[in-house]
């Protein structure tokens, strides 16, 4: 993970693993199975308020990687 801040911004490059712990209900948007995983990177810019709570959240989609490189697949 890399990460910035500055001020009220921070920013986070941020490596996330998906895994399915059981099947999706038929006629979904995504098809899921138990087992699937989806592993990405996003790009994610954070606007802090008071309290050190999030103002603002912004993510950008950068990648995706290969599931077998999954670090959490024994998990499932």
């Amino acid at each position: 993970m890399r990460f910035l801040a500055r001020g009220d911004l921070m920013y986070v490059v941020l490596y996330t693993e998906f895994i399915t712990f059981k099947d999706a209900p038929a006629g979904g948007a995504r098809m899921r199975k138990k087992g699937d995983i989806v592993i990405m990177t996003n790009w994610v810019l954070y606007n802090m308020a008071s309290g050190d709570k999030f103002k603002r959240i912004r993510i950008a989609h950068f990648r995706n990687s290969d599931p077998e490189t999954a670090r959490f697949k024994n998990m499932v």
